[in-house]
């Protein structure tokens, strides 16, 4: 008996809804998913995100924080490299003044090419120090932060002029993508700057050197 209905259900025909056509009914499934195009599965991807999209202003929000990461990032670099510039060159700086003695003294009145080489490598490695203090004196923006403050609240200079209440009922009320794009702006032109004074110092030090290596060489 058993092999019997086993015979006849292998020999009867598989139905439209039946596990005949289960591969074929997944495949249409598929194709139907497929020429459903991008933007069903765009509307898919946003009901899955919230409601908000690639472009909602939640999303926006975590960008500029993300970006306002990465900069303070950049710019703590730039200034760590500033500070190991300043320490070579001041090292340098020394050496040259130490070897800088006598009738070959750059402050003499000789005019030799030696003692010209001695002068130019301490004028430009004085420079390149100089360059490098520079990039890490702090920047505070100067009076203008006194006139756009009530429009800023993610830099500290506008927030010291802020009243706590005032402060927090902004908060609950306002966008801050606004102010937290000037402030990337600015923190952006900032860092920019600092690079290419720290580039700036690097070369001026490296000539500087290389005066006082010709120098040296002409006695």
């Amino acid at each position: 008996m058993r092999d019997e209905a086993t015979a006849d259900a292998d020999h009867e025909p598989a139905g439209p809804g039946g596990a005949g056509t289960g591969g074929a009914g997944a495949g249409a499934g598929t194709d139907g998913a497929d020429r459903a195009g991008p933007a069903a599965r765009a509307d898919r991807a946003d009901r899955a995100d919230g409601g908000h999209g690639a472009a909602g202003p939640g999303r926006a929000v975590d960008t500029a924080w993300r970006i306002h990461a990465s900069l303070a990032d950049w710019t703590s670099k730039v200034d760590n490299k500033a500070v190991f510039a300043l320490s070579i060159e001041s090292a340098m700086l020394a050496a040259t003044a130490a070897l800088s003695s006598g009738a070959a003294s750059p402050l003499g009145v000789g005019s030799t090419p030696g003692i010209w080489l001695l002068r130019s490598a301490l004028v430009l490695l004085a420079a390149a120090a100089l360059l490098s203090i520079g990039v890490v004196t702090p920047r505070m923006r100067g009076g203008g932060v006194r006139v756009d403050w009530p429009d800023n609240f993610t830099y500290f200079g506008h927030l010291r002029l802020w009243e706590p209440d005032a402060l927090a009922a902004r908060l609950r009320d306002a966008d801050p993508l606004t102010s937290l794009s000037r402030q990337i702006v600015a923190m952006s032109q900032i860092a920019w700057r600092k690079y290419v004074l720290v580039r700036l110092s690097l070369l001026l030090a490296a000539i500087g050197a290389a005066c006082t290596v010709l120098a040296e060489l002409l006695g």
